[in-house]
Formats: C-alpha cells, structure tokens, sequence
C-alpha cells in the first residue's frame, strides 16, 4: 500500500498540515495546499483517492466548495475543522462528506481512517478472499469488511468461530491494514498466543516477562509477549480460557497499557492493537462467572462471527477448486468425490478439509475416487447419513398410526396407510387413474387389484 494512492489535503494551518504530512506520508503521496483556488487547480489535474478538507481556508476560502467538488468525482472525503457546529455540519453531510472529524482528536483517528480506505482500494482485500480466507459467501464478506470500517481508532476486535475457521488468518489481515508503519517502512509485530495451549503456571511468564531471579529457573530476564506487541498486534487466541488471575491482570494491562514483569516493580508501557478470539460459547462462561463481564466489554468493542464450513457449503467448492490450482502436484476430483466433500459435515471446518485434501495429494491413483478418501471421514459420514435416515424414518409415522399399530398390529395398520395412500393419490390427480398410478410406480394389475381390494373402483377411470 506503501505510495501507490493520493492523497489531498486542503488546510490552512501551516503546522497541522504538516503534522498530518508527517503522518501519512508512509502510505499515501501526499499533496497539500492552504487555497480553495489550488485545490479546485489540482482535483482537475490529477486523481485522488482521498481528500482531507478544512472548512476555513485561507483568504476566506471555503472548504465546502472544495467538498463539492470532490464529491463530483466521487472521491472519499474527509472534513476537518475546529470549527464544529450543527449548520456546519450538516452542510457537509448534504455534500456527502464522507466523514466529519474535529481537528483537536485527528491525530487519534486520521492515520487508521487512511488506512482503511486503502484497504478497500488496494487489492488487499481481494487477494486475502482469494488465497488466504477463502470464502465466495457473500454475507461473511460484508461482516469482514464491515468490520474493518468499525477498527479505526485501535478499537478491539472479538471474533467467535468453531475450531479451523479461520479466526488467526482474520488477525493477521487486521495487522497488515492497520500496524503502524515506523522507519524504514517496517510494521510492529504481529504477536499471537493459544492460551489454551499453554500450562496455566506459564501464561503470566509468557505474557508479562520477568527478570531474572523472579522464581526459581528464572536465570535470565525474558521479554515478556505484550511488550514484543508493542507498535504491533497482540492476538490472544482462546481467550476464553484464561483463568480469573489472567484476567484480571489483561485488564489492567489493557486499560493502562502499562505492566509489571514477573519479580519486578519498574512498570513497562506497550501499545498494541488488541484482537481475542474464542470457540467457546463466552456468554455461558459470563453467566457461569467463569469470564469477567468487564473484561468482555474491553475486548468486545467490535465483533465478529464466523459460521463453520458446513453453513456455507458453497465455500467448500471454492476452497477444493483453490487448493487444486495452486498445489504444484495435480490431481484430479471424479463428480462423486466432489459431491461427497460438499455434503460432509467438516466439524473440523477449512482446517480438517484441507488436511483430507493434502492427504489426497499422496493418493496411489491420481484420478480421485470415493475409494480414495480417508477412512475417517467416510465413516463419519456413514454414521451421519444412518442418523439422518432414522430421523426421516421415524418422522413417517405419526403418533396415532403407532398408538394403531401396537393395538390392532403392524400389518393391519399398514394396510390402512396404504388404502389412505392410493385414494388420496386417486383424489390429488382428479381420479386419473393412469396418473396415479404412474406416481406411484405401480403396475396396471397391482393397481387395480388395490383398488378392489380397498373399495376404490368407483373412482376407476375409463380406458380409451
């Protein structure tokens, strides 16, 4: 994203447009001038892709004539100005401005708002879709992108989603749009922990640090992972899991930004972009008082969810189709195979669909059949399709044909299922026999022979 937009900044205060100059010029080039004139000269010379306009200009220009003719090339403006009242701004927002910011808070919100536009513009997005979270659903693509809009202003992002959805890859597309760029055009860390994956006794060390001597086997000092986050991202996966002393210290690490290591009173400050996420149900811990509530409200400022594989089967094609491009050893998926991996219930989500297909890659025969897939999943799916047909079996029989069955018998109550059966199917197609007949797969003599037998001749059409 680095230099490839432009940007127009319209503002008369020499130090606040150098200020932002100085903000933004790691993303965008940057074009500035304090004159309605100038900056109406160069929206005619040249494509933006963002405008920052101040309302006030030098020589009594106008910033909103400026707005205007931005929004006529439909270019994402921001307005920016000290002077905040109701007319003003609804002045702007008549115009379409894009978004209204007070001049004393930019320095908190313009660097994120840049870049998320960027984002929308770069590509970026496309090729995370694409290659990395594979989805073609269009709902989980609009809760994606809705979600970025909702992150400026370093706000914290909870994402819920099952085992192997995804959940690390949406972190990480987080920290690409929105690290801090510092010198030499470098990102701040992007730092991740499973809690759950590690002994309770070792979360405090990971996370904090300590100093040397702080308990014993501690012989050197050690960095703790919120300070490495520093400039960065902090991704604390399987939030859920922390224990109530855990959580009480993320707490006060997040709404001070400050910390204690392990064995020391010196604090240490960290600012970091916060992102948790969890497969387990937090409300139920919340309401089990497993899970501080306030610590919800500090790590749930934006929300995401991501449905598991099996309710968008359309992006189970779309992963197989991905996968089979881009593995340097081809092979190739017969019509049943493909049937069969789109109608599997994955509850190991993308995760356990990729490793089958990997596995598939080492196949003896290369032209890929049912014979082929793992025997784990075929059983799997041999236990679900049994569970299924014994749902759908049962549902045929009501609760006063069984109540029937045990006390005049199971033959006797068939027979009166099927007479029902041929007279409402007689009834349904208007007494054309030939008709009935046919839907219900029955030959001519057994038919007929039916239909005496349960005193249904009258309803016997003529032959011609």
């Amino acid at each position: 994203m680095v230099n490839r937009f432009n940007l127009l900044l319209v503002e008369d205060n020499r130090i606040v447009r150098e200020e932002i100059i100085a903000l933004l010029n790691h993303y965008v080039n940057v074009d500035s001038t304090a004159s309605e004139k100038e900056a109406k000269l160069l929206l005619s010379k040249k494509k933006y892709d963002i405008c920052i306009i101040d309302l006030v200009l030098e020589n009594g220009g106008s910033g909103l004539k400026v707005l205007k003719e931005a929004k006529k090339l439909k270019i994402f403006s921001i307005v920016l100005t000290n002077n905040y009242n109701k007319t003003m701004v609804k002045d702007a927002f008549n115009l379409n401005c894009d978004l209204f910011i007070a001049k004393t808070k930019f320095r908190n919100i313009i660097v994120d708002v840049v870049k998320n536009q960027l984002a929308m513009r770069s590509g970026l997005l496309d090729t995370f879709f694409h290659e990395k979270f594979i989805t073609v659903n269009p709902k989980l693509k609009e809760d994606i992108i809705s979600v970025i809009q909702k992150s400026i202003n370093n706000r914290s992002l909870f994402i819920y989603g099952p085992t192997g959805t995804g959940k690390t890859f949406l972190a990480k597309l987080m920290h690409d749009i929105f690290a801090n760029v510092g010198k030499n055009n470098t990102k701040g860390n992007f730092i991740d922990i499973n809690i759950s994956a590690i002994p309770e006794t070792m979360v405090e060390a990971e996370l904090f640090g300590y100093v040397r001597g702080a308990f014993s086997g501690a012989i050197k000092s050690k960095t703790g992972l919120i300070k490495k986050a520093d400039g960065g991202t902090l991704f604390l996966d399987e939030i859920a899991s922390a224990s109530p002393a855990i959580q009480a210290k993320l707490l006060k690490v997040i709404e001070e930004k400050r910390f204690y290591p392990l064995g020391s009173d010196t604090p240490i400050e960290s600012n970091f972009r916060l992102i948790t996420a969890t497969c387990d149900d937090i409300y139920k811990k919340i309401g089990e008082e497993k899970f501080r509530l306030d610590l919800f409200h500090r790590i749930n400022e934006v929300f995401l969810s991501i449905p598991p594989l099996k309710e968008r089967k359309e992006d189970i094609g779309a992963i197989i189709d991905y996968f089979l491009e881009k593995n340097a050893i081809k092979i190739l998926l017969e019509d049943d195979v493909v049937d069969f991996l789109q109608r599997y219930s994955w509850e190991g989500n993308v995760r356990e669909l990729l490793n089958v297909l990997s596995s598939l890659i080492g196949a003896r025969n290369k032209v890929i059949t049912i014979s082929e897939l793992p025997q784990s999943i075929l059983h799997k799916n041999d236990d679900k399709k049994n569970d299924f047909l014994q749902a759908e079996i049962g549902s045929f029989a009501s609760e006063a044909q069984v109540d029937y069955a045990l006390k005049q018998g199971v033959y006797d109550c068939l027979e009166k299922i099927e007479a029902g059966i041929f007279c409402k199917a007689i009834s349904r197609f208007h007494g054309k026999n030939n008709q009935a007949r046919e839907a219900l797969r029955v030959d001519k003599a057994t038919f007929y022979r039916k239909l005496g037998k349960y005193n249904l001749k009258d309803t016997k059409e003529k032959q011609i």
